[in-house]
């Protein structure tokens, strides 16, 4: 059965236009003018490829994510809007999303999706994200319903509120995973480029213990003895008097308690929270079997002392040390020839990978048809701390190597392009 186009647009005129083209062509097609029936309507069809106008940004991130995890051959395709840069949509989005300019054509963008949906299909999507899609499409659904319709021909506000729909029954509203396949470190990334707020429960040997993220970085590690635990650590560590009684509080609330009453303040207290989360984050890189399981939880923001810390960071000193400088050198020069090809959550991370990478958009750099040694050159790295770099993307599946670049006809995962 021939794959369905889907049409998420606002416009009457113009949804007009593009079915009239898709018609000619014999292609069947599916409307949707709002984005709640374009998010109803991706399950109804097969779909080979989803047109939709720009509208909001944060709505088009849940519209787009749920169409790839539906169906993980579609082709997106946005209309942008005027002053709007393929590299907005690109961050906002995290996928291979073709943008067309605000003045494109109809014929233009039947020609174009036609011709894509009968090259190869773009890479599917990885499993966290995929489990993470349905925060996605609520913060769609809850941004839609909350602002009010604008008047700038937002395809997405500009029609009046759809009630919501339920989400399938298969939908987790907790996400739960495996360790088993050394993931430690793309977890983490995973949690990093999606900017989750909640909680991470690990069940993984000395890694054992509750991690709380605030988007996307973690703020603050419990050890697998709870408080109890907690505060033996901090008479060890001589931040607390040996012959002070533990304060009667409820569980999870000893660290708030003890700084609330004065027992724990000053500089040190932020560098044993920064050491303490740093420690469990290790433990989590580096193990190899075990589970996990992420919820959605934000009042533990009020009850410890948050010090956010970049997980990359604590993978890339993990790898460090695991490699002696001249074997690190060897590695650099042998990885140098092959082509880096991006994951799924690259383009997400990007952003708060710069400071890695001498201020260097890594999303952008890493396209598919830019080898190892071109990232060195690109980002001003040296062989050494650019091997480390790329080990690191590839230790959280950020990216992977190839020996050949991608095919001149495929659009690389995560670089947005604007149709000629």
């Amino acid at each position: 059965m021939d794959k369905v186009v889907l049409i998420v647009d606002g416009d009457a005129p113009r949804r007009a236009a593009l079915t009239q083209v898709l018609a000619t062509a014999g292609k069947p097609f599916a409307l949707a003018p709002d984005i709640f029936q374009g998010i109803a309507a991706l399950g109804r069809a097969d779909f080979g490829a989803l047109i939709a106008s720009e509208g909001r940004l944060q709505s088009l991130r849940g519209l787009c994510r749920l169409a790839r995890k539906r169906h993980a051959s579609i082709h997106l395709f946005v209309m942008l809007k005027p002053g709007t840069t393929p590299e907005q949509v690109r961050q906002a989005v995290g996928l291979t999303v073709e943008c067309l300019p605000p003045d494109v054509k109809p014929d233009q963008v039947g020609m174009r999706v036609l011709k894509a949906m009968a090259g190869p299909a773009p890479i599917d999507f990885d499993a966290l994200s995929t489990a993470m899609v349905q925060m996605d499409v609520q913060m769609a659904l809850d941004l839609e319903s909350a602002l009010p319709p604008s008047d700038d021909g937002d395809v997405f506000s500009d029609a009046p509120a759809a009630p919501q729909p339920e989400s399938p029954p298969d939908e987790p509203s907790l996400l739960e995973g495996s360790l088993d396949d050394g993931s430690g470190s793309a977890l983490l990334m995973g949690l990093f480029a999606q900017e989750v707020t909640g909680r991470l429960d690990v069940d993984a040997g000395p890694a054992r213990g509750v991690l709380y993220f605030v988007n996307g970085e973690p703020g603050w590690a419990v050890l697998p003895g709870g408080d109890a635990a907690l505060f033996k650590r901090l008479v060890e560590g001589r931040l607390l008097h040996p012959n002070l009684p533990r304060p009667a509080v409820p569980e999870g609330m000893l660290m708030g308690e003890l700084i609330r009453t004065r027992h724990l303040e000053g500089p040190a207290v932020q560098k044993f929270t920064h050491d303490l989360i740093r420690e469990r984050l290790t433990l989590l890189t580096t193990q190899r079997t075990g589970s996990w399981r992420f919820s959605e939880e934000r009042d533990f923001m009020q009850r410890h002392p948050l010090v956010k810390v970049n997980s990359f960071g604590v993978i890339l000193e993990t790898c460090r040390k695991a490699l002696t400088p001249d074997r690190l050198l060897v590695v650099g020069s042998e990885m140098e020839r092959q082509y880096l090809i991006p994951g799924p959550a690259l383009a997400s991370a990007s952003p708060k990978l710069a400071s890695f990478a001498r201020g260097a958009d890594v999303g952008a750099i890493v396209d598919g048809r830019t080898t190892a040694g071109e990232f060195y050159q690109r980002t001003g790295l040296d062989v050494l701390m650019g091997a480390l770099v790329v080990m690191v993307l590839l230790e959280s599946r950020l990216v992977s190597l190839a020996d050949m670049p991608v095919t001149a006809g495929q659009v690389p995962l995560a670089k947005a392009v604007v149709l000629a």
